[in-house]
This record gives C-alpha cells, structure tokens and sequence, in this order.
C-alpha cells in the first residue's frame, strides 16, 4: 500500500516531505486501528491501521491538514481475548509508527519528528499499561512525544481516517 493525499492520490512520501519541510515546520507521525467486523464465513476479524504523517508549523496544528498524508494497510487480527488483540494492536501501531521515524530520521534528523502516542495515562483505561513504555520508546530513541490527549495526530487525524 502507498501515501496518499485525503483525497486518495499517491504521493511520494520523501517527495511530500521534501516540498513541505522548512527549517520552521515539525513532522509528526501518528498511527491508529481499528477493528473490521467479523467476517460471516471464517469468524477472524481483520485490522485497519492507518499512519499519519503531518508537516506543521512550530507551535500549531491548525493547518496540519494541507500537509499530511496517509497510509492505510489492513492485516488478520490480533490474540484471542479483546484485551491481548488491543494490547497488541497498540504494540503494533507503535512498532509502525517508530518504524518510519527512524527511517525518516535519517532524512531529517530526530529533532525535527514528534511522534504522537494512541495511549491513555488514565488507568481506568487499558492502554495505560503500555503508557509508560511507549512514551519510553520514543523518549529514549531521541523523539519528542506526545500522547492523549494531546496526540492528535493518532487520536484524532488517524482515528478518523482509519473508520
């Protein structure tokens, strides 16, 4: 599956970033998931996930959208109880989301990528689990990060194109 614009043209992901990148813009990755609904014959449900990248001005989100880009891949679901499946598809939107920083750290360098966390430090959610590792991960690899609420990128742009 390739990038592409909202309204579904395939771009270049380092040709997009080329052209929108200046000295006083930030890229953030963020990446959702969701669930498909069962399938009538095998009873497995497949999962949607959908990566975000947005170019954005220092200090504001507002015209993120002029700027971002998207891709879309769906796989086979993920364990058995609908706990392990949403520990483990957050695993896996972290994986994708760390994945392409660190390949597009080479491009840009790590001080210029925000990665935004679909995680909530609320324990009365389950994702607070992973909350503190994840925010480690990225932290430890030499990103800035977000997470909820104030990761839009994956809780907001993502979450809404990925349904």
């Amino acid at each position: 599956m390739s990038w592409t614009t909202f309204d579904n043209k395939e771009i270049d992901l380092l040709q997009f970033i080329e052209d929108n990148m200046t000295p006083d813009r930030k890229l953030v990755i963020g990446t959702d998931s969701q669930r498909c609904k069962k399938r009538k014959r095998k009873g497995k449900r497949k999962v949607t996930f959908c990566t975000i990248v947005a170019i954005v001005d220092e200090g504001s989100h507002r015209d993120a959208l002029r700027r971002a880009i998207r891709k879309v891949v769906r796989t086979d679901s993920f364990g058995h109880t609908p706990e392990e499946s949403l520990l483990k598809r957050l695993e896996h939107e972290m994986t994708l989301t760390m994945e392409l920083a660190e390949t597009l750290s080479e491009h840009i360098g790590r001080e210029n990528i925000e990665i935004h966390i679909d995680v909530n430090p609320d324990e009365r959610w389950k994702s607070s689990k992973l909350h503190q590792a994840f925010h480690g991960w990225a932290i430890g690899a030499g990103y800035e990060c977000k997470i909820k609420p104030e990761a839009w990128c994956a809780t907001a742009v993502a979450d809404a194109q990925v349904r």
